[in-house]
């Protein structure tokens, strides 16, 4: 096993190595996910899939975490929460639960920060089942939200497809752009494909703060002015007239 300088973390041995050992030829594939709190601190865990390995405890794949922090995230296996974990290889239907640890006190974010032998079209998502968001874990950036101190398990969920429900949320296209400008407290919506008939932000504790009817795309373009909201994760939910909505979360410091 490979140990942080801190001597916390533990990591999967390199993937080459690990393949030679089994007497297999297929590598195994690597996530590395990454739980950071606004004021810094970090923990990263690692999810492995291959048809070599089980959901049971996979001797030289697996690792307990020593000590779970105040602020934390694992994954979980039979009572001990895991740092480092194996599954069979990768198939739609798969759901990984993951739990955290935390105060309540911070701003949190969940990031995939690497993916080692995964395929280029391999689908994965972090389901966030208070708010029923799908976060691509292959985009570029990190999960935020806030949560209530504690220990929490039933939250959050890795995932490889979204359940095809109207309840559920629809995932950001390519071609949207969603972002919120903290200096001039301005939301910029770009990229839109279809015409929107309402743009609603809803805060985590599922209270709606703002909705705008048939916003314009040249307005959604140009930014809508937002003000007199206290700082926190946010929910931009766009219904268009294509049946289809989006969804986005927005940090407003």
């Amino acid at each position: 096993f490979k140990k942080e300088a801190n001597g916390e973390t533990v990591f999967f041995r390199d993937a080459d190595q690990t393949t030679e050992k089994k007497g297999e030829n297929e590598k195994i594939e690597l996530m590395r996910l990454d739980f950071t709190t606004s004021n810094g601190l970090k923990r990263e865990i690692v999810l492995g899939f291959s048809n070599q390995t089980t959901e049971d405890y996979d001797y030289g794949y697996d690792a307990k975490m020593f000590e779970t922090k105040t602020e934390d995230m694992f994954t979980m296996w039979k009572g001990h929460d895991m740092i480092a974990q194996a599954y069979p290889s990768i198939h739609p239907t798969n759901v990984i639960p993951v739990g955290i640890n935390v105060t309540g006190n911070h701003t949190y974010k969940i990031k995939a920060t690497a993916f080692d032998n995964f395929k280029a079209n391999q689908k994965v998502y972090l389901h966030d089942k208070y708010t029923n968001t799908y976060f691509d874990l292959r985009s570029k950036e990190a999960y935020g939200f806030t949560s209530e101190r504690g220990r929490i398990e039933d939250r959050f969920e890795i995932v490889f497809k979204v359940k095809n429900s109207k309840k559920d949320l629809e995932v950001l296209t390519d071609n949207t752009s969603i972002f919120y400008n903290t200096t001039s407290d301005m939301l910029y919506v770009k990229g839109l494909e279809a015409n929107a008939e309402s743009l609603v932000l809803v805060n985590m504790l599922g209270q709606q703060v703002l909705r705008i009817n048939t916003p314009s795309k040249e307005s959604l373009e140009n930014g809508i002015h937002i003000n007199n909201l206290n700082s926190g994760v946010y929910i931009v939910s766009i219904a268009l007239d294509n049946n289809h909505t989006i969804e986005k979360k927005i940090i407003i410091d």
